[in-house]
């Protein structure tokens, strides 16, 4: 298929990469970023969190999808905005009217979608969203164009609501998992998101379109491989497990508490920009630029989740401890079983096929090459909790850390190499879709010749 990534010739390429960074700004908390996009992103992360209470934090796929329906609407009120007054703006998300006044404030309108949205979807924490929208509006200095804009943003945000609202995310079913060796077991009564395996995706024809290849033969050498591959570094008390491996796990963990894989990659975006600034565009200024490239991030996100949700649905492939116990099953002569056999963490709430991390990761690194370039160095603080401190670690690139990503997964004993692969693989093909078909560039209606030029050439692809 055109999306597959040339795994080998790609880690090649990451292994002559420069040296890493030592270090960069830490990522700070809500109110440091460099407009008011990134403010709300950081309310958005401090949501996903659940504002300190890891009782009240949003699951891994849920997390995509809150940023996808935020940071939607955020550009879609931005480009309504654009579209009155620049000779070049952004193509809307879902939302193709426009507020009528070229004046109003876009900062206003980014803070009223954004408030609106997590409103709606988080209603327990609304006194946090009012304390931030009016920390925004009172920057603005008020007006009729501030008020426009609020409005703007509250109606923006209500439509992407509206358009969400039936896409199969609030309609649980019963998960009933196969049985016998290579079928997963599962650990409670049901598995409760595996109805997002079949719910409307953002930028995917269907859930099913970048459907992974599946898992592979029980008694396969790939598989024997990669069975051997997680017994020796996923163990708890692991021979061979590096302390920078462990670390690694530790970083790309983001349990309950924090900002969820998803979140992650919002970070890493921000620490990106943080760094260099936003990336040029055709429109020319970081809000516009900012508010399209963290709605690119955010479906990349959320269509990664679905398609590996869909994958795990349909393949209800074994996780390793279960692989490892029942190994005597698998009709493969070069694995054993052994019941003693701990994994460093302690994950099986879903199918293993293909790994959530390793499709978040791909897609999400690959759009961020988009806007900043291959070989691009950056370091990026994990979200750390009391059981599992703020750890720095240090990139020659995005796909380094996606690989990285993938592979903390091995070491931390919960997924096997083809899972990852695949999930690579799919994000890529993902991330391919959303940048080339959705937020494009396009001239306002009697814009000159010169910035149609300027859109050809800043259309140029910097990938591969």
């Amino acid at each position: 298929m055109s999306h597959t990534v040339n795994m080998s010739l790609l880690r090649a390429r990451l292994a002559k990469s420069v040296g890493l960074v030592a270090a960069c700004a830490a990522f700070s908390g809500a109110g440091a970023g460099a407009d008011v996009v990134l403010d709300w992103n950081n309310v958005l992360l401090d949501t996903i969190r659940g504002y300190g209470d890891p009782g009240q934090s949003t699951g891994n796929i849920q997390a995509a999808r809150a940023a996808a329906m935020m940071h939607t609407a955020v550009h879609d009120a931005v480009s309504g905005i654009d579209a009155l007054n620049k000779p070049l703006w952004y193509s809307p998300y879902h939302v193709a009217t426009s507020p009528g006044n070229a004046n109003a404030s876009r900062e206003a309108a980014v803070a009223g979608a954004a408030h609106s949205v997590l409103t709606t979807m988080y209603p327990g924490f609304q006194v946090n969203f009012d304390a931030a929208l009016n920390n925004t509006l009172a920057g603005l200095g008020g007006g009729q164009n501030v008020n426009d804009g609020l409005a703007w943003g509250q109606f923006v945000g209500n439509e992407i609501l509206n358009a969400r609202a039936s896409d199969g995310t609030n309609s649980p079913q019963q998960y009933t998992p196969g049985t016998g060796p290579g079928n997963w077991v599962m650990p409670g009564a049901d598995w409760g998101t595996s109805h997002w395996a079949h719910s409307n995706p953002w930028a995917m024809s269907s859930a099913d379109q970048f459907l992974a290849p599946g898992p592979r033969a029980l008694d396969s050498a790939e598989y024997a491989a990669a069975w051997q591959e997680v017994y020796d570094y996923g163990s708890v008390n692991s021979a061979v497990r590096t302390a920078d491996q462990t670390e690694a796990v530790a970083y790309w963990q983001n349990g309950a508490g924090t900002h969820r894989p998803p979140g992650i990659w919002n970070v890493i975006a921000q620490s990106a920009i943080n760094l260099s600034g936003t990336p040029g565009g055709v429109v020319g200024d970081s809000l516009s630029e900012n508010a399209r490239l963290f709605a690119h991030l955010n479906i990349a996100l959320m269509d990664a989740g679905i398609s590996s949700w869909n994958s795990k649905h349909e393949f209800n492939f074994w996780r390793p401890i279960t692989a490892i116990h029942e190994a005597d099953t698998d009709g493969n002569g070069a694995t054993a079983s052994d019941a003693a056999w701990v994994p460093l963490v302690d994950a099986v709430g879903s199918p293993e096929y293909t790994s959530g991390l390793s499709t978040f990761s791909m897609a999400a690194a690959m759009i961020l090459t988009e806007y900043f370039g291959e070989n691009y160095n950056f370091s990026s603080m994990s979200d750390g909790t009391s059981s599992n401190p703020d750890i720095l670690r240090s990139f020659g690139s995005f796909a380094e850390a996606a690989f990285e990503a993938g592979d903390s997964r091995i070491w931390a004993g919960i997924h096997f190499r083809f899972s990852n692969e695949d999930g690579f693989d799919v994000g890529e093909g993902i991330a391919d879709l959303v940048f080339n078909n959705y937020l494009l560039a396009i001239p306002t209606p009697g814009a000159g010749l010169a910035f149609v030029i300027g859109l050809a050439a800043t259309g140029a692809r910097r990938r591969r």
